[in-house]
């Protein structure tokens, strides 16, 4: 596998593992690497931003009183899904999709309206 200037030989290794276990291409494996290392970043600074929230106003995370702290988890699992991580999950979509059109290219049966009628 050829390497780039930017990666590392253990990061090489990881995009040589994604290209084994999952069948990527090469730019496929790159891509797949840098969204999950996107979204484990994103991730941790979205609860780190919600944590210093409450210090600011003077509460550390376990003087906060039960309203609060579910407002807090539901901050980080339902919207950061709804505004950051679903944009993820599209394009993780997107590359299996990839992967499996190269893979089986005759899919797994007909597409909706495709079918011949049978006379």
């Amino acid at each position: 596998m050829e390497r780039d200037e930017w990666m590392s030989e253990q990061v090489a290794g990881e995009i040589e593992d994604l290209r084994r276990r999952f069948g990527f291409e090469r730019n496929e494996a790159v891509a797949f690497w840098h969204l999950r290392q996107a979204r484990q970043l994103m991730s941790e600074m979205g609860q780190t931003d919600h944590f210093e929230e409450l210090d600011r106003e003077g509460r550390g995370e376990l003087e906060a009183d039960f309203r609060e702290f579910a407002g807090l988890i539901h901050d980080i699992s339902v919207l950061g899904e709804t505004r950051v991580f679903q944009h993820f999950a599209a394009l993780y979509r997107e590359l299996g999709t990839r992967v499996l059109r190269r893979n089986y290219p005759d899919g797994w049966g007909q597409s909706y309206g495709s079918a011949e009628v049978d006379s």
